[in-house]
């Protein structure tokens, strides 16, 4: 790989990170003045999702800032992690609730995902076929 290349796909992560972190900012606002029961976070998913399905905003703008974010999350988790060794009693008082909890948590988000993912590609397959049958 040549240096270019690399500096070149480097400074596009950088980019797009920043463009993320505008948009969250942008949500920031918009709970602080107008929406202060909504997450910023969801706001900001909301926001950036408009933003896609509207085409007026590209994936490939974010697509590599994203993909490193993604590939890099666990980095995110570890003060979270640490900081849970402080609560060592909670730990052992309510452990397998709060276990049992998560994975209640983690299976109930993944079967919804699944579920509109699904949905949403026989949407698109749907689509497709109506428009091969229209030429």
């Amino acid at each position: 790989m040549k240096i270019s290349h690399i500096l070149s796909n480097s400074f596009a992560i950088i980019a797009q990170i920043l463009l993320l972190i505008v948009i969250w900012l942008i949500a920031g606002l918009l709970q602080q003045y107008l929406l202060p029961f909504v997450p910023q976070g969801l706001l900001g998913m909301l926001f950036l999702f408009l933003l896609l399905f509207s085409r007026k905003f590209p994936l490939r703008f974010i697509e590599k800032g994203g993909r490193f974010l993604i590939t890099h999350m666990l980095l995110f988790f570890i003060p979270a992690i640490i900081k849970i060794i402080e609560y060592k009693q909670l730990l052992l008082d309510y452990g397998i609730g709060i276990i049992i909890t998560i994975i209640l948590g983690t299976l109930s988000v993944m079967l919804a995902v699944g579920f509109v993912v699904d949905k949403v590609y026989a949407y698109e397959v749907m689509k497709k076929r109506q428009k091969k049958e229209e030429f």
